[in-house]
């Protein structure tokens, strides 16, 4: 089920780049042939911002579909699972160690 998920966003990110690369590719024609009039810019600005908007957000979701996490491709690293017994020592004292004085007479003898 996971492999169809990731193929389906990363098939909708190929669209939706295609879509947004087209939309910057009609803009930059019709900016080329255009008039020039007021119109003529906000529908130029219009679809170069539409186009960009998709064209990003399809190399995302390309982007997210190749780098997902997946059990298959954790690499587990040999160090943090070989502990040597003098470190496991050092954890067990540490963890067992009281502190010296109680925070909280500490705290009130100088309050007091």
């Amino acid at each position: 089920m996971k492999k169809v998920v990731s193929m389906q966003k990363r098939i909708l990110g190929y669209l939706l780049m295609v879509i947004g690369l087209g939309g910057m590719i009609l803009a930059g024609y019709i900016f080329a042939t255009g008039t020039g009039g007021r119109g003529h810019l906000i529908e130029i600005t219009t679809f170069t911002i539409i186009g960009a908007a998709c064209f990003f957000a399809g190399i995302n979701y390309i982007y997210e579909a190749s780098r997902e996490f997946t059990i298959d491709h954790m690499q587990i690293t040999p160090e943090l699972e070989e502990v040597s017994p003098i470190q496991q020592q050092w954890r067990t004292i540490q963890i067992a160690k009281r502190p010296v004085k109680k925070v909280r007479e500490h705290i009130t003898a100088k309050a007091g």
